[in-house]
Protein backbone atom coordinates (compact mmCIF):
# COMPACT_ATOMS: atom_id res chain seq x y z
CA UNK A 1 0.00 0.00 0.00
CA UNK A 2 1.33 4.01 -0.84
CA UNK A 3 0.67 6.67 0.92
CA UNK A 4 1.29 9.97 -0.82
CA UNK A 5 0.42 12.35 2.53
CA UNK A 6 2.60 12.86 5.38
CA UNK A 7 1.94 11.45 9.23
CA UNK A 8 0.63 13.48 12.23
CA UNK A 9 4.36 13.92 13.37
CA UNK A 10 4.81 17.18 11.89
CA UNK A 11 8.81 16.39 11.75
CA UNK A 12 8.64 13.16 9.81
CA UNK A 13 9.70 13.91 6.11
CA UNK A 14 9.94 10.51 4.58
CA UNK A 15 9.07 7.15 6.68
CA UNK A 16 9.28 3.36 5.00
CA UNK A 17 7.26 0.98 6.79
CA UNK A 18 8.04 -2.77 6.07
CA UNK A 19 8.94 -1.60 2.48
CA UNK A 20 10.22 -4.64 -0.04
CA UNK A 21 10.66 -4.55 -3.89
CA UNK A 22 10.30 -7.01 -6.21
CA UNK A 23 12.14 -7.43 -9.57
CA UNK A 24 10.80 -9.97 -12.46
CA UNK A 25 13.66 -10.68 -14.98
CA UNK A 26 14.90 -13.24 -17.06
CA UNK A 27 17.13 -15.25 -13.88
CA UNK A 28 13.22 -14.88 -12.00
CA UNK A 29 12.21 -12.99 -9.33
CA UNK A 30 14.70 -10.75 -7.00
CA UNK A 31 14.36 -9.64 -4.10
CA UNK A 32 15.98 -5.41 -4.02
CA UNK A 33 14.38 -5.07 -0.44
CA UNK A 34 13.12 -7.17 2.01
CA UNK A 35 11.35 -5.43 4.88
CA UNK A 36 12.99 -2.25 5.48
CA UNK A 37 12.07 0.24 7.63
CA UNK A 38 13.35 3.80 8.04
CA UNK A 39 12.26 6.68 9.24
CA UNK A 40 13.61 10.34 8.52
CA UNK A 41 13.00 13.58 9.94
CA UNK A 42 12.34 17.03 8.72
CA UNK A 43 15.54 19.51 8.52
CA UNK A 44 18.09 16.03 8.95
CA UNK A 45 20.54 14.41 6.71
CA UNK A 46 20.56 11.22 6.70
CA UNK A 47 22.85 9.21 4.28
CA UNK A 48 22.87 5.91 3.50
CA UNK A 49 25.82 3.21 2.54
CA UNK A 50 26.03 -0.56 1.82
CA UNK A 51 27.08 -2.88 -0.99
CA UNK A 52 26.41 -2.49 -4.34
CA UNK A 53 23.03 -3.70 -5.10
CA UNK A 54 21.81 -3.86 -1.87
CA UNK A 55 19.11 -1.80 -3.24
CA UNK A 56 19.89 1.80 -2.08
CA UNK A 57 19.04 3.53 -4.89
CA UNK A 58 15.70 1.62 -5.12
CA UNK A 59 14.96 2.70 -1.66
CA UNK A 60 15.61 6.17 -2.50
CA UNK A 61 13.52 6.02 -5.74
CA UNK A 62 10.29 4.60 -3.76
CA UNK A 63 11.11 7.44 -1.39
CA UNK A 64 10.82 10.26 -4.39
CA UNK A 65 7.78 7.77 -5.68
CA UNK A 66 9.52 7.42 -8.99
CA UNK A 67 9.36 3.38 -8.15
CA UNK A 68 6.35 1.63 -6.31
CA UNK A 69 6.97 -0.57 -3.13
CA UNK A 70 5.76 -4.47 -3.88
CA UNK A 71 4.63 -4.22 -0.28
CA UNK A 72 4.71 -2.35 2.55
CA UNK A 73 3.90 1.61 3.55
CA UNK A 74 5.62 4.74 2.10
CA UNK A 75 4.75 8.29 3.54
CA UNK A 76 6.25 10.95 2.22
CA UNK A 77 5.53 15.06 1.86
CA UNK A 78 2.85 16.57 -0.40
CA UNK A 79 3.67 18.92 -2.29
CA UNK A 80 2.74 22.64 -0.80
CA UNK A 81 1.59 23.95 -3.96
CA UNK A 82 4.15 26.67 -4.76
CA UNK A 83 7.16 24.13 -4.84
CA UNK A 84 7.62 20.66 -5.39
CA UNK A 85 7.80 18.95 -1.81
CA UNK A 86 11.23 17.07 -3.13
CA UNK A 87 13.98 16.95 -5.74
CA UNK A 88 15.96 14.82 -6.90
CA UNK A 89 19.59 14.70 -7.78
CA UNK A 90 21.13 11.75 -9.93
CA UNK A 91 24.65 10.22 -10.32
CA UNK A 92 25.17 10.94 -13.61
CA UNK A 93 23.87 14.78 -13.22
CA UNK A 94 20.84 14.20 -15.25
CA UNK A 95 21.41 17.86 -17.05
CA UNK A 96 19.30 18.40 -20.34
CA UNK A 97 22.32 17.98 -23.12
CA UNK A 98 20.28 20.15 -25.55
CA UNK A 99 19.73 23.03 -22.94
CA UNK A 100 22.17 25.81 -21.83
CA UNK A 101 23.42 25.72 -18.32
CA UNK A 102 20.67 28.35 -17.69
CA UNK A 103 18.00 26.46 -19.07
CA UNK A 104 18.69 23.26 -17.34
CA UNK A 105 18.26 24.99 -13.64
CA UNK A 106 15.11 26.61 -15.37
CA UNK A 107 13.76 23.04 -15.99
CA UNK A 108 12.99 22.04 -12.92
CA UNK A 109 11.54 25.97 -11.43
CA UNK A 110 7.69 26.02 -11.35
CA UNK A 111 6.02 27.85 -13.91
CA UNK A 112 5.85 31.85 -13.45
CA UNK A 113 7.07 34.75 -13.81
CA UNK A 114 10.18 34.69 -16.03
CA UNK A 115 12.55 37.39 -15.00
CA UNK A 116 11.35 36.12 -11.58
CA UNK A 117 12.33 32.48 -12.54
CA UNK A 118 15.24 33.57 -14.21
CA UNK A 119 16.52 35.61 -11.43
CA UNK A 120 16.13 32.67 -9.07
CA UNK A 121 17.95 30.15 -11.49
CA UNK A 122 20.61 33.11 -11.77
CA UNK A 123 21.40 33.25 -7.75
CA UNK A 124 21.83 29.62 -7.76
CA UNK A 125 24.62 29.34 -10.62
CA UNK A 126 26.40 31.96 -8.57
CA UNK A 127 26.09 30.36 -5.32
CA UNK A 128 27.13 26.87 -6.78
CA UNK A 129 30.67 28.89 -8.65
CA UNK A 130 28.74 28.50 -11.93
CA UNK A 131 28.29 32.52 -12.73
CA UNK A 132 29.56 33.36 -16.37
CA UNK A 133 28.36 29.60 -17.87
CA UNK A 134 24.54 30.87 -18.08
CA UNK A 135 24.83 30.18 -21.78
CA UNK A 136 26.81 27.18 -21.79
CA UNK A 137 26.28 23.76 -22.87
CA UNK A 138 26.66 20.43 -21.12
CA UNK A 139 29.04 19.11 -22.88
CA UNK A 140 31.60 22.26 -22.84
CA UNK A 141 31.49 21.80 -18.74
CA UNK A 142 33.50 19.91 -16.63
CA UNK A 143 31.77 16.48 -14.91
CA UNK A 144 32.20 18.65 -11.60
CA UNK A 145 30.19 21.68 -13.23
CA UNK A 146 27.28 19.90 -14.90
CA UNK A 147 26.96 18.30 -11.24
CA UNK A 148 27.04 21.41 -10.08
CA UNK A 149 23.99 22.62 -12.63
CA UNK A 150 22.53 19.36 -10.96
CA UNK A 151 22.44 20.58 -7.45
CA UNK A 152 22.33 24.60 -8.76
CA UNK A 153 18.71 22.85 -10.21
CA UNK A 154 17.55 20.80 -7.20
CA UNK A 155 17.85 24.06 -4.30
CA UNK A 156 16.18 26.44 -7.04
CA UNK A 157 13.00 24.50 -7.08
CA UNK A 158 12.67 25.95 -3.18
CA UNK A 159 12.06 22.07 -2.72
CA UNK A 160 12.38 20.99 1.48
CA UNK A 161 13.66 18.00 0.53
CA UNK A 162 16.71 16.83 -1.58
CA UNK A 163 17.22 12.96 -2.51
CA UNK A 164 20.93 12.25 -4.17
CA UNK A 165 21.72 9.42 -5.37
CA UNK A 166 25.34 9.05 -5.13
CA UNK A 167 25.52 12.72 -6.64
CA UNK A 168 29.36 13.01 -6.13
CA UNK A 169 30.31 9.19 -6.88
CA UNK A 170 31.92 10.02 -10.71
CA UNK A 171 33.78 12.61 -9.66
CA UNK A 172 37.76 13.30 -9.72
CA UNK A 173 38.96 12.88 -6.11
CA UNK A 174 40.10 16.97 -5.92
CA UNK A 175 36.74 17.58 -7.72
CA UNK A 176 35.14 15.42 -4.99
CA UNK A 177 36.36 17.11 -2.07
CA UNK A 178 35.30 19.98 -3.08
CA UNK A 179 32.02 19.44 -3.65
CA UNK A 180 31.56 18.03 -0.71
CA UNK A 181 32.79 21.43 1.18
CA UNK A 182 30.17 23.05 -1.47
CA UNK A 183 27.20 20.73 -0.34
CA UNK A 184 28.01 20.91 3.32
CA UNK A 185 27.45 25.01 3.33
CA UNK A 186 24.23 25.00 0.79
CA UNK A 187 22.78 22.16 3.19
CA UNK A 188 23.77 23.69 6.29
CA UNK A 189 22.75 27.35 4.92
CA UNK A 190 19.18 25.98 3.89
CA UNK A 191 19.02 23.44 6.42
CA UNK A 192 16.39 20.82 3.81
CA UNK A 193 16.13 17.61 4.26
CA UNK A 194 18.02 15.35 2.67
CA UNK A 195 18.45 11.56 1.83
CA UNK A 196 22.43 11.04 0.29
CA UNK A 197 22.94 7.88 -1.23
CA UNK A 198 26.72 7.34 -0.84
CA UNK A 199 29.58 4.16 -1.43
CA UNK A 200 31.97 6.06 0.33
CA UNK A 201 32.02 6.05 4.60
CA UNK A 202 34.02 9.18 4.77
CA UNK A 203 31.72 10.82 2.79
CA UNK A 204 28.65 9.69 4.68
CA UNK A 205 30.12 10.60 8.25
CA UNK A 206 31.21 13.92 7.02
CA UNK A 207 28.00 15.14 5.33
CA UNK A 208 25.25 12.78 7.41
CA UNK A 209 23.47 13.63 10.98
CA UNK A 210 22.44 9.97 10.61
CA UNK A 211 24.39 6.71 8.86
CA UNK A 212 21.99 4.03 7.91
CA UNK A 213 24.04 0.92 6.60
CA UNK A 214 21.93 -1.26 4.51
CA UNK A 215 22.64 -5.09 4.58
CA UNK A 216 23.32 -7.05 1.08
CA UNK A 217 20.36 -7.69 -1.08
CA UNK A 218 17.79 -8.44 0.09
CA UNK A 219 18.01 -4.66 1.59
CA UNK A 220 17.55 -4.14 5.12
CA UNK A 221 18.60 -1.62 7.71
CA UNK A 222 21.83 -3.23 9.59
CA UNK A 223 22.46 -0.85 11.66
CA UNK A 224 22.88 2.95 12.08
CA UNK A 225 24.59 5.68 13.34
CA UNK A 226 23.91 9.31 15.32
CA UNK A 227 26.64 11.19 14.13
CA UNK A 228 28.19 13.29 16.88
CA UNK A 229 30.09 16.37 15.23
CA UNK A 230 28.57 19.63 15.37
CA UNK A 231 27.44 21.57 12.51
CA UNK A 232 28.91 23.87 11.32
CA UNK A 233 31.15 21.01 9.94
CA UNK A 234 34.58 21.19 8.35
CA UNK A 235 36.18 18.82 6.32
CA UNK A 236 38.48 18.90 9.17
CA UNK A 237 36.56 16.55 11.23
CA UNK A 238 37.54 13.74 8.79
CA UNK A 239 40.98 13.70 11.14
CA UNK A 240 39.45 13.37 14.73
CA UNK A 241 39.68 10.01 16.00
CA UNK A 242 35.86 9.46 16.68
CA UNK A 243 35.40 10.01 13.34
CA UNK A 244 38.05 7.78 12.48
CA UNK A 245 36.62 5.43 15.08
CA UNK A 246 33.00 5.52 13.50
CA UNK A 247 34.42 4.67 9.95
CA UNK A 248 36.33 1.17 11.15
CA UNK A 249 33.07 0.41 12.88
CA UNK A 250 30.86 0.93 9.99
CA UNK A 251 33.53 -0.93 7.70
CA UNK A 252 33.59 -3.99 10.04
CA UNK A 253 29.42 -4.23 9.68
CA UNK A 254 29.60 -3.35 6.01
CA UNK A 255 32.71 -5.73 5.31
CA UNK A 256 30.77 -8.50 6.73
CA UNK A 257 27.84 -7.83 4.54
CA UNK A 258 29.98 -7.54 1.44
CA UNK A 259 31.35 -11.33 2.77
CA UNK A 260 28.16 -12.11 2.50
CA UNK A 261 26.76 -10.94 -0.75
CA UNK A 262 30.30 -13.07 -2.32
CA UNK A 263 29.58 -15.81 -0.32
CA UNK A 264 26.01 -16.11 -2.09
CA UNK A 265 26.85 -15.17 -5.45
Amino acid sequence: MQRTHATSDTRTAFAAHQVSKLFFGGDGPLWALRDMSLHVAGGSFTCIVGPSGCGKSTLLRILAGLEEASSGEVVRPEDDGAHPATAFVFQDSGVLPWLTVLDNVLFGLPPGNRRERVAVAREWLARTGLSGFESAYPHQLSGGMRQRVAISRAFATGSPCLLMDEPLGALDAQTRMLMQEELLALCEAERKTVVFVTHSLEEALLLGDRVILVSARPGRVRTEVEVPFDRPRSPDVQHHAEFVDLRFHLWDVLRDEVGTERAEA
